[in-house]
């Protein structure tokens, strides 16, 4: 795995290799080794024996896959997950908001990320040429048991092959007493650049867990750990958070510059283990310039353990100052919250003027003063941020990176769809090669493409790739930040490890899209589209309006980030409203997109679903 230099961090290794046990921790969780009298026994399983065993693929450096269903309940803490994402170093996360990386934290951390198991969280890398690294999980049959194992292993290195030793060790889930167990079968060398290894786990805020082996220890092999579940757990635990704003994740948005008001959404979820009454949520809006313009409160009703809502604030933002908005903040304000560290989050806000031919995208605001860098030891490291336009179509017509230092080596700036798995980058656009000497450092970098890109729907990425090391790209630490950030191996990409206070300076151009003359006959006031109810539950109607057309009329429900989950073939239409009821029972609570698209000509609709 990739080091940004700054951060390396060099530890004293130990051997554990006396008997043990541990905790309490704050919930009640104990632990027990196999060299400890009544702790479990070291017992391998070969999953990859088993005909239901599943592969986790496209693993590489940093960076987590999922999600995958366990299609049961286990319960963790006081709450139950039913799904989980696979680390490449060495740790199982309940959710996706971001990934762990070295420097690797002790156990437990209110930092983000939290919600995690960790058997060997360490500097691991997959997919480097030459290297046999593989993980797979199987889940029983019986659908009491998830085993997940990651198999030879090895470290990452800076240097040729660029990778080192191997690490083969598993985690078992069993849901007959809630338990976790860790087993270690084979380790050879260490992290060659001394990253300290991390064995524990945390909840879902990470105020409570705990670190099973002390830090920078190594466990080793043939030797099994076991981690029990209280019998009767006495902690009660007040907790709610605002999960995100806006969009699972809060990503960062881009408002056309108008007086039309946008609705703030917000997911209140009760992460605790107790009921909570009906919880105030605090929104609060500051425009460009930093002057407070809304200010609102909204109430949830009663919420159960594990339990979330959408709520949506009476005041909505009013788009009509260009620039980034100093924040929409959401804030609960639950009397009694026993953790008062995961009580706000902020969504950027950026308005752009779409009267001009060129609009420049960018989330850090102009900023070229309150900078760090991002800068990865090795070869292939690089960063990546993710962009949703304000409107469709577009064309992408020149990118741009604001270069701290090139160190005459080149680069490769490229531009991806977002058409893979969960709206990850894989279909690769363009991608120019830029010389060293051609860099200019401490300033933007602007390219323009050979030929523009069109955006129907979904969003984009930008990553810049280091094709030698030495090279520096600066990175804006001025708040708010776009959650919308990714480092970037090899091509795979995975949430930048510091995505809370940073974003990589990527920015694109785009400009207004005008489908050639013959692609379609519609203007786009020939074309609408509305939604009711909406918000909506387990059912709403499209309600749509298209004049006479040859073309056929085509219905997509997609995720904020693009991806598709419906799409209907409404044929050729005649001139009138029509409506058309959509199934939403499988959708989970949140924002999506609806559009009506017709002979190159599309109409889009957010769509609010509740539970």
């Amino acid at each position: 795995m990739k080091k940004i230099f700054t951060l390396l961090t060099v530890c004293l290794f130990s051997s554990y290799l006396f008997a043990d046990s541990g905790g309490p921790d704050g919930y009640g969780y104990t632990w027990k080794d196999s060299n400890e009298p009544g702790g479990p026994v070291y017992n391998w399983i070969d999953i990859l024996s088993k005909p239901t065993a599943t592969e986790v693929k496209l693993l590489a450096d940093d960076n987590l896959r999922g999600p995958f269903y366990l299609n049961f309940n286990f319960h963790y803490y006081w709450y139950d997950v039913t799904q989980f994402w696979v680390g490449s170093n060495g740790y199982l996360k309940f959710n996706d908001l971001s990934q762990l990386a070295a420097p690797f934290p002790t156990v437990p951390s209110t930092e983000l990320p939290n919600d995690y198991v960790g058997p060997y969280m360490n500097d691991l890398v997959f997919a480097t040429p030459g290297d046999t690294a593989k993980c797979w999980y199987w889940i029983s049959p019986s659908l009491d048991t998830l085993i997940v194992s990651w198999i030879g292993v090895p470290f990452w290195s800076a240097y040729p092959p660029y990778y080192s030793g191997s690490n083969t060790f598993q985690i078992i889930l069993s849901t007959v007493d809630s338990s976790i167990t860790f087993q270690y079968k084979q380790r050879t060398g260490t992290s060659p650049f001394g990253t300290c290894t991390s064995v524990g786990f945390e909840n879902n805020s990470g105020a409570i867990g705990l670190q099973v082996l002390p830090y920078c220890t190594e466990p080793p092999t043939s030797y099994a750990i076991k981690i029990y579940h209280p019998q009767n757990p006495t902690l009660e635990v007040t907790d709610v958070e605002p999960y995100y704003i806006d969009n699972p994740g809060t990503g960062a948005i881009f408002l056309p510059q108008s007086s039309t008001p946008y609705p703030i959404t917000a997911q209140i979820r009760n992460v605790g283990n107790t009921q909570v009454a009906s919880v105030p949520a605090e929104m609060e809006i500051k425009d460009p310039s930093g002057n407070v313009v809304a200010i609102d409160t909204a109430y949830t009703d009663t919420l159960d353990p594990g339990e979330s809502v959408l709520v949506t604030f009476f005041d909505n933002l009013i788009p009509s100052s260009l620039g980034t908005f100093k924040y929409v903040r959401v804030k609960t304000l639950l009397t009694g919250d026993g953790v008062p560290g995961n009580n706000n989050e902020k969504l950027e806000v950026v308005v752009v003027d779409t009267t001009q031919d060129e609009i420049r995208l960018g989330y850090d605001a102009g900023n070229t003063n309150q900078i760090t860098t991002v800068n990865w030891a090795g070869v292939g490291g690089g960063a990546g941020m993710y962009f949703i336009p304000p409107f469709y179509p577009v064309q992408i017509t020149k990118i741009h990176y604001y270069m701290y230092f090139g160190n005459g080596v080149p680069m490769a700036a490229r531009v991806w769809d977002d058409d893979g798995i969960g709206g990850l980058p894989y279909t690769l656009f363009d991608s120019i090669y830029v010389d060293g000497s051609s860099i200019t450092d401490f300033a933007w970098n602007d390219f323009t493409l050979d030929q523009p890109i069109v955006i129907n729907s979904g969003g984009f990425y930008l990553s810049w790739n280091m094709l030698g090391s030495g090279q520096t790209l600066g990175s804006s630490t001025k708040d708010p930040f776009s959650h919308r950030s990714y480092e970037v191996f090899n091509n795979a990409f995975s949430p930048y490890r510091f995505n809370q206070d940073q974003d990589p300076m990527i920015n694109a151009t785009i400009e207004e899209y005008s489908f050639p003359t013959g692609t379609g006959t519609l203007s786009p006031s020939d074309l609408k589209i509305d939604v009711y109810p909406n918000p909506a539950q387990s059912e709403a109607y499209v309600i749509y309006e298209v004049s006479n057309h040859d073309e056929n009329v085509w219905l997509r429900m997609t995720s904020l980030s693009g991806m598709k989950l419906l799409e209907m073939n409404l044929g050729k239409q005649t001139s009138g409203v029509k409506q058309v009821p959509v199934d939403l029972s499988g959708f989970a609570s949140g924002m999506y997109l609806a559009e009506i698209s017709c002979g190159g000509e599309k109409q889009i609709c957010k769509v609010i679903v509740t539970e």
